[in-house]
């Protein structure tokens, strides 16, 4: 299988959240690709985890009240 093809079916692959993020970078090789899916995915994780737990706490403190 060519590289094109393995490109064409890990873009096929993607959440369209991921899709959109990557389709910009254009990588031109599957190591390239998957360098630039693991990147998002860290970045990811490090942007949702503290924004998860702040919408957990108000989420929380507003069922209090």
């Amino acid at each position: 299988m060519g590289e094109a093809v393995k490109l064409g079916h890990l873009w096929s692959g993607l959440k369209p959240s991921v899709l959109k993020n990557l389709w910009s970078l254009k990588p031109g090789t599957c190591e390239e690709f998957l360098q630039e899916v693991k990147r998002y995915q860290e970045t990811a994780g490090r942007m949702s985890g503290p924004w998860e737990y702040l919408a957990k706490k108000l989420g929380n403190n507003s069922r209090r009240n």
